[in-house]
């Protein structure tokens, strides 16, 4: 992945839909260098609320700095709350945006594939990963609400009821959702075969750093599922 991404051109990007709502759709920033290409899909974040999209979302400069350096990025949009999103619906799109691109995208293969994905949409990228019927080569998770259960006891958000309005029931009410919907949990877990690579500033009030360790620790404990590539808290830094 390091040898030859040196800074260089890149096209102007490409919309393309993967689904009839507005919300589905990918833009493809493609470098200059020859194919087969390493693609990233980026997944912002945002709390799945319909205000944050992949142009205001603080992530919107990664995909033309990677497209410079001989990556193919792919900013990938999808249905949020309050725009017919929620769960299964936002993570059914990623899983869609990512199938749509591998099938429709010249220069792509299953097997060269990284997903980059920060706050709800480090969420968003580790169910895809379970998802995919080929593991993603790599999935880093910046900031993800990797538990949802906790995230809604700490009341993340704003108003406290971003997970509430997401998963649409209190973990008490409807177990079984956060079952299915939370990437900690056991029938997510065993279908994580991607390499990981989780980042969370230790000043992150937004998504604080302890929802990542609880991702790490089921790492740390040897249970069958992802490999653990790297593991950082940067010191003094925030959610942005």
């Amino acid at each position: 992945l390091k040898a030859k991404f040196k800074e260089g051109a890149a096209e102007a990007p490409e919309t393309i839909n993967y689904g009839d709502h507005a919300s589905q759709y990918y833009r493809v920033h493609r470098p200059s260098v020859p194919e087969p290409w390493w693609a990233v899909l980026i997944i912002h974040g945002g709390f799945w609320r319909e205000k944050y999209n992949i142009s205001n979302a603080a992530i919107e400069t990664i995909a033309p700095a990677l497209a410079r350096r001989g990556f193919c990025a792919i900013e990938v949009e999808y249905r949020r709350v309050g725009g017919g999103g929620g769960w299964p619906e936002s993570c059914d799109d990623v899983d869609a945006a990512l199938k749509h691109c591998i099938e429709n995208v010249a220069g792509l293969s299953e097997r060269r594939i990284v997903l980059v994905g920060h706050s709800a949409g480090g969420h968003a990228a580790l169910m895809c990963a379970a998802n995919a019927q080929t593991a993603p080569r790599l999935v880093v998770a910046i900031a993800p609400v990797a538990d949802l259960v906790h995230a809604h006891e700490k009341k993340l958000s704003d108003d406290g009821e971003a997970v509430l309005n997401f998963v649409g029931a209190a973990p008490d009410l409807r177990p079984d959702l956060y079952e299915a919907a939370c990437p900690t949990k056991s029938q997510i877990w065993s279908r994580l075969r991607s390499d990981i690579v989780l980042a969370t500033g230790t000043e992150d009030v937004d998504v604080p750093v302890e929802l990542t360790r609880l991702f790490y620790h089921r790492l740390d404990q040897g249970l069958a599922g992802p490999r653990l590539f790297e593991y950082r808290e940067p010191a003094g830094c925030d959610h942005y």
